[in-house]
């Protein structure tokens, strides 16, 4: 059983919004993935009818024993079918998220792990970081109660706490979970030092 564990949704087509070059986007997230400090982790990737992420997969990663892979029938977009699947299936004591078009930086997984044992906490929330240009990123705060401002990028949570991911549908679907989540537990916090940087703002960011 792996102490952490990180699900990716993976979609490589074209929707109205999406990220471009998003074959190379995800290789870049799982390599982020692979890269942590945190050495007691598993992966979860999961294809949405998608053959691209399941060629990335075969190709470069289905050797790596720590690595999980679900294929799906393609779902509506922003279904929360798809993390769910990946929720079902992890083995993990720490669920946490990352979206195939970011990046996590290398100490990441450690921190959240470090932090919600310290704490005691069921679920916790994170500011993440914006890049803003080719050189530079910023940190951007959240609010737990402020849709839009924060998402499953900020939180991780406890796999026995009991939320699901099904029904939560749309767009804003991951506020909808985050609101299940403080519906499950008020043991929450925000917590620091983490480094979820996000790449892709729809009309504004792509990189």
């Amino acid at each position: 059983m792996a102490k952490v564990s990180t699900i990716i949704p993976s979609f490589c087509g074209n929707y109205t919004g999406c990220a471009t070059k998003r074959e190379m986007k995800l290789i870049r997230a799982i390599d982020s993935w692979l890269n942590q400090t945190h050495y007691d982790k598993e992966l979860i990737l999961v294809s949405d009818g998608c053959p691209d992420t399941e060629e990335i997969y075969h190709d470069k990663y289905s050797s790596k024993h720590n690595i999980k892979f679900i294929k799906l029938e393609k779902q509506p977009l922003f279904s929360g079918n798809v993390r769910q699947a990946g929720l079902d299936l992890s083995s993990a004591e720490i669920i946490t998220y990352l979206d195939s078009d970011d990046y996590f930086t290398p100490s990441h997984l450690s921190n959240i792990d470090s932090r919600m044992e310290e704490r005691g906490l069921d679920w916790c929330y994170f500011s993440d970081y914006l890049k803003v240009d080719k050189k530079n990123i910023q940190q951007r705060p959240v609010h737990v109660l402020s849709n839009g401002v924060i998402g499953t990028s900020n939180i991780a949570h406890r796999r026995s706490l009991n939320v699901s991911w099904s029904g939560c549908d749309g767009y804003g679907h991951d506020f909808i979970f985050i609101q299940r989540l403080m519906s499950a537990s008020n043991n929450y916090e925000q917590i620091y030092g983490c480094g979820y940087t996000v790449c892709h703002i729809p009309n504004l960011i792509d990189f």
